[in-house]
């Protein structure tokens, strides 16, 4: 296997883990949390975005962003035939971490300044549907990214 087939399907595999973990979230994490009672769906999300910038989810993400720059700089000082699903498979897996700090992030900074105490209803519906709009967006482009990648990576 070549040098350039493991860079992508290393960065394939980080994206799609990362996108997978995102999944998850709006799969059954977020319902769950909004099941419970205000204050305990936002004092939990609010325990897991302290947790989130030391994890282990650091791990794909940062493969996505190391990968994925490697990969755009692989393709354009290479040429052939997938050079295309190259950028635009690492363009998009880079994407999902981008969408991330634009839109995630923030919101998950404004729910930290949230009194749980005396939230209501409407202040987690204020913050889960956008965070699951911007959480779909980073599912769908990191798993998009992660796809054209390991194409990339078999044909390489």
């Amino acid at each position: 296997m070549s040098d350039t087939a493991w860079v992508l399907a290393a960065t394939a595999v980080s994206s799609t883990v990362f996108a997978g973990a995102m999944f998850a979230f709006s799969a059954f994490v977020l319902p769950a949390l909004g099941d419970l009672a205000p204050r305990d769906g936002i004092l939990a999300m609010q325990a897991m975005n302290v947790r989130a910038p030391a994890s282990l989810l650091l791990l794909p993400m940062g493969g996505v962003g190391v990968g994925s720059v490697a990969v755009v700089v692989m393709a354009l000082a290479g040429d052939g035939p997938d050079r295309a699903v190259r950028i635009v498979g690492a363009l998009l897996a880079l994407a999902s971490v981008a969408i991330t700090g634009i839109g995630n992030i923030p919101l998950n900074n404004q729910l930290a300044g949230v009194d749980a105490d005396v939230a209501t209803a409407v202040d987690w519906q204020g913050f889960a549907g956008p965070w699951l709009a911007w959480n779909a967006a980073r599912s769908l482009t990191g798993l998009a990214g992660g796809v054209l990648l390991a194409v990339a990576a078999a044909r390489a």
